[in-house]
């Protein structure tokens, strides 16, 4: 079973095309949506920019991978669940994942590098 990789593409402006195994979301937010079994990763593919705020519910496990790229914008990430933040191509500087604002859990992990 293992641990599921998603990919989150941005086309070069601010309107992300997000891919999740070859299938494309047009948000952040509809990624997250579709993350069912807390195993997935969502890796940043290049630097994602969200206008809007994006919810993870309570009922949540986020794994974001920044992959030495940043998530910013305007838009928050409001973690009601467990939200964990790597980068698997560097530090995770604060500030390179946007906002994050909620009552959740919020883990931010160093990787080691290769």
């Amino acid at each position: 079973e293992g641990l599921q990789v998603y990919t989150l593409d941005n086309i070069g402006d601010a309107t992300s095309q997000v891919s999740v195994n070859g299938i494309y979301f047009d948000s952040l937010q509809a990624a997250i949506e579709n993350c069912l079994t807390g195993q997935e990763i969502i890796i940043i593919e290049e630097n994602i920019i969200i206008e809007e705020n994006v919810t993870i519910t309570e009922e949540q496990t986020i794994t974001i991978d920044l992959n030495g790229f940043t998530i910013s914008g305007t838009g928050e990430i409001e973690n009601n669940g467990t939200l964990n933040i790597i980068n698997s191509k560097g530090d995770v500087v604060e500030g390179s994942y946007g906002k994050v604002t909620g009552s959740g859990i919020l883990n931010i992990q160093q990787q080691e590098q290769e």
